[in-house]
């Protein structure tokens, strides 16, 4: 698998716009698109009964930064929607929703999105909508108002949790082998030498 870490942005419109492709425009469910989510979403819906569009996954993940407008993170950033992608490599096999979404959990886990117990967590949804690959969005305010906590490197972090991925689902982690180089003549000596 190979990872990208985007840059944060102020608003969800645009990464959600990528995440999801030609999609993003329609006005219909993607509900199929979605893998993971965060764990809390039943509390913030209060059980509501319809499919999301992708409008209302940009709400959501735009609501922290409506409520609480001026927060930052440490260095005082107020960009607070990370985008994280992992696709597969070409040599790797077609994954199942189950299993993009088993990826999704870890890496939500494994970059500080979803830390276990943490009930006041930030906002987070794993959409599958490309052909092989993953992203995974956030709003890093948490409920709580304060920004999320992320390792100092959250693609290393990344990195990491993808090379064990790849071991437990049977993916390649390297490059296809180059082509074979052909054999090389053995010297020609020059003339005098034996």
């Amino acid at each position: 698998m190979i990872a990208c870490l985007w840059g944060r942005s102020l608003s969800a419109y645009l990464p959600v716009e990528e995440a999801l492709g030609r999609a993003a425009s329609d006005s219909g469910s993607v509900h199929e698109s979605v893998v993971a989510y965060w764990d809390r979403l039943g509390d913030y819906t209060q059980g509501e009964e319809r499919l999301w569009t992708s409008v209302d996954w940009i709400n959501h993940l735009d609501d922290p930064t409506f409520e609480w407008p001026f927060a930052s993170d440490e260095k005082g950033v107020r960009e607070p929607v990370f985008h994280l992608t992992a696709e597969l490599h070409p040599a790797d096999r077609e994954l199942e929703s189950a299993e993009w979404a088993t990826i999704a959990h870890r890496l939500a886990i494994t970059v500080g999105l979803a830390p276990p117990l943490d009930d006041q967590g930030c906002q987070w949804v794993a959409f599958q909508a490309r052909p092989r690959r993953l992203d995974l969005l956030a709003n890093l305010i948490r409920l709580d108002g304060a920004w999320q906590r992320l390792p100092p490197d959250p693609l290393r972090a990344a990195l990491s949790q993808i090379r064990q991925v790849q071991r437990d689902f049977g993916l390649t982690g390297a490059h296809p082998a180059p082509p074979p180089v052909p054999p090389t003549a053995p010297p020609t000596r020059g003339p005098g030498r034996r």
